[in-house]
Order: C-alpha cells, then sequence, then structure tokens
C-alpha cells in the first residue's frame, strides 16, 4: 500500500485482489501464515475519507515542526495528533464515526483475504481505545483456520520505544505482541558492533533477553534484525554507522 495509501484497495502497483488472495491461498498451502500492515494512523490527502469527511481529521500540525515554539516537537508534544506529513492527514480517533469506520475497514479486509493477522504501524501516534475496539472486533468477529488447524488471528504493533511504553499496549484485550526494540538494540551491539558480551555483564545480551521476557508479561514478541525505520544491520557491522 505504500507509507500514505490513498485508497482501501490493493495497491494496484503490487497486482489485483485475486492476486493477493491467490498468494495468500499459496502460502496457507505450504503451511506458512500471511499478516499485513495496517496503518490505520493517517491517509493519504487524496484518499476518499479524507476528501469525504474532513471533519474526521485532526488540525494540521507537522510532527517534525514545534508549532508552540517552545523546544518540543509536535512527536513529544501532539503525539496522538500530528500529521507525520504535509500530505498525510491524521485521524481523529476521539470521535466514534472514524473509529468505526477505520477498524470496520481492517476487520472486513482481513475476513475477506483470509489474513492470519495484522500488523499494526505507529501504534503510539493513536489513542489507545484503537486497539482495544480493534481487537474486541477480531476476537468478537474473526475465527480464521489455517492449513494446520484452528489458528489464533495475531495483531503485532510497532512501537519504536523502550520497555514501558511497548508493553503498554500488550495484553489481554490489546495487542498480542509487538516488535521488541530493547531487545534489537542489545543484538545489534552484542553482533554488529562487538560492545556487549552474550552472557557475561549487566548489559549482555543474556540480560537483555531476560528484561524483555519478563517486561512483557510473557508474550512472544517480535524480534528483528532491522527495518525500514533504522540503519542496515550490515551498515553497523562494517563500521559505516558509528
Amino acid at each position: 500500500h505504500g507509507y500514505w495509501p490513498d485508497s482501501d484497495a490493493p495497491e494496484e502497483h503490487f497486482g489485483t485482489e485475486e492476486d493477493l488472495v491467490a498468494l495468500i491461498e499459496a502460502a496457507h498451502a505450504r503451511n506458512m501464515r500471511v499478516l499485513v500492515d495496517w496503518v490505520g494512523n493517517h491517509v493519504h490527502e487524496n484518499h476518499d475519507t479524507f476528501e469525504e469527511n474532513p471533519q474526521w481529521f485532526n488540525d494540521r500540525f507537522i510532527c517534525e515542526e514545534d508549532d508552540d515554539a517552545n523546544g518540543v516537537l509536535n512527536w513529544d508534544q501532539r503525539p496522538e495528533s500530528c500529521w507525520f506529513a504535509t500530505y498525510l492527514p491524521d485521524i481523529d480517533y476521539t470521535q466514534e464515526a472514524p473509529l468505526v469506520d477505520r477498524v470496520a475497514v481492517a476487520l472486513e479486509q482481513a475476513k475477506r483475504w483470509n489474513l492470519d493477522g495484522l500488523r499494526i504501524d505507529a501504534v503510539k501516534h493513536m489513542p489507545e481505545s484503537v486497539i482495544v475496539n480493534l481487537e474486541y472486533e477480531i476476537q468478537a468477529h474473526i475465527e480464521h483456520r489455517a492449513a494446520g488447524g484452528d489458528q489464533d488471528f495475531r495483531t503485532i504493533g510497532e512501537t519504536f520505544d523502550g520497555y514501558e511504553r511497548i508493553a503498554q499496549y500488550v495484553g489481554p484485550g490489546e495487542l498480542d505482541a509487538q516488535y521488541d526494540f530493547p531487545l534489537y538494540y542489545s543484538v545489534l551491539a552484542a553482533f554488529a558492533r562487538d560492545e556487549i558480551g552474550l552472557s557475561d555483564g549487566e548489559n549482555s545480551l543474556r540480560a537483555s533477553l531476560s528484561t524483555s521476557r519478563s517486561a512483557y508479561g510473557g508474550a512472544v514478541m517480535s524480534t528483528f534484525l532491522g527495518h525500514h525505520d533504522v540503519s542496515r544491520f550490515i551498515a553497523h557491522a562494517n563500521g559505516e554507522v558509528s
């Protein structure tokens, strides 16, 4: 969909909806599960939701700017209402209508395409009510059957933050898991930057893994070596990133 969806349909350059369904069916035949990214925080300014319902969106405060001239960017002073870019209207989820609409679209797509889960983008930039309502609807209306039998529908969030903020959205009635950013930085430090040991010392990889296991209440978190928000693992290993 790109990072700024201008439609609720699949991105046309990637293929048709029929192509997507065929891909998911082929994956299920190989006992593979398919999750898709749900960008619920915003839409592109050309999206019909913005064009038809401009009252559903927050006032235009750009996240990278400091509109109050107090030295604090809107990322921090308006984390749930600032616009990521000038062309990405931010949905005002304090209103019931857009909350019901956007969650309904996500659920309808998940059922129609027979998805196995959703990756929830920018969790901390939406009110927690979005996650609670999404999870309620998933539990109430989605019964997913994968090739190996009954499977839970999985939700994995992206909250670029520390243990406490990440854990805030994980648990019964909320997300199944999130990306484990603190553990990623320890993996990077241990294997790419040679800054910490694997098992010895207070800041070792073993210690970081133990902290993660205790911080998230037993949730099976997503570990990773890198993605689009951070520098490449190999760039650190090669010394290209200081």
